[in-house]
This record gives structure tokens, C-alpha cells and sequence, in this order.
């Protein structure tokens, strides 16, 4: 028993050390991205004649379509189990931008309806440790 014991602990042990690398991984690899891609791209806060001036020039009108994906992903533990989530779904429309008023955002109901998406619950028993 005692050696099972053992021998589970290894594995788990060798699992977290395995994520935790492949976190510092990913880490590196985006470390400074924001700074290097999205920090003019990205905008919380902007100049509404300036949006719709740059709407204007780069679209040519002051209505944009646009396509999204939107999704989600956690893990929870209920009791015995580890349950696991992820979901995605598309949606379609259009912004309508104004040198005066917040952009309006108008969505495709029919889209959103008939869209795709897709979604998995995996519960994994945290008693179970793969062979």
C-alpha cells in the first residue's frame, strides 16, 4: 500500500512539475507582448471623433462588420472530482461609430441563434491517477 502510496505521489508530483514548466514556457514566449503588439492597438478609453475618423479612413464608412469568438475555460472541484469546462461560441455584426456618441454595437440575432459553438465538461475523479 504504502509503495502505491509512493507511487502516486511521484506522479502527481512529476505532473505539477511538468505544468509548472510549461507555464513559465508559455510566460516567456508572451512576456513583453503587449508591449510589442497591443499597447496601440488595444484601447480602453479613446477619442470618439478620432474612432470615427480612423473607422472612416481605414473601412471607408462609419459602419464596420465584424466577426468574434468568444470562450471560456475553468476548472472546479466538486467533491471528489476535478470538473472541467470549455466553451466557445461565434457571433456576427456590425459598429456603427459616431464622431459624438459611443459606438453602437448591433449583433446578427439570427447568427447568434444558428452560430456555431461548442462546449466540454470533463470530470476527471482526483482519486484516479493514469498508469
Amino acid at each position: 500500500m504504502s509503495s502505491q502510496i509512493e507511487r502516486a505521489g511521484t506522479l502527481l508530483q512529476n505532473g505539477a512539475m511538468d505544468q509548472i514548466e510549461g507555464y513559465r514556457t508559455r510566460f516567456e514566449a508572451v512576456e513583453g507582448l503587449y508591449e510589442r503588439l497591443f499597447q496601440n492597438i488595444i484601447r480602453s478609453e479613446f477619442n470618439l471623433a478620432s474612432a470615427y475618423e480612423t473607422a472612416k479612413k481605414f473601412f471607408g464608412t462609419d459602419t464596420v462588420s465584424f466577426a468574434a469568438v468568444d470562450g471560456t475555460e475553468y476548472s472546479r472541484p466538486l467533491f471528489d472530482l476535478v470538473v472541467f469546462l470549455g466553451g466557445s461560441y461565434a457571433s456576427r455584426g456590425k459598429i456603427r461609430f459616431s464622431p459624438s456618441i459611443a459606438p453602437a454595437v448591433d449583433y446578427e440575432e439570427q447568427f447568434l441563434r444558428t452560430g456555431r459553438s461548442v462546449s466540454s465538461c470533463v470530470p476527471v475523479y482526483v482519486n484516479e491517477v493514469p498508469e
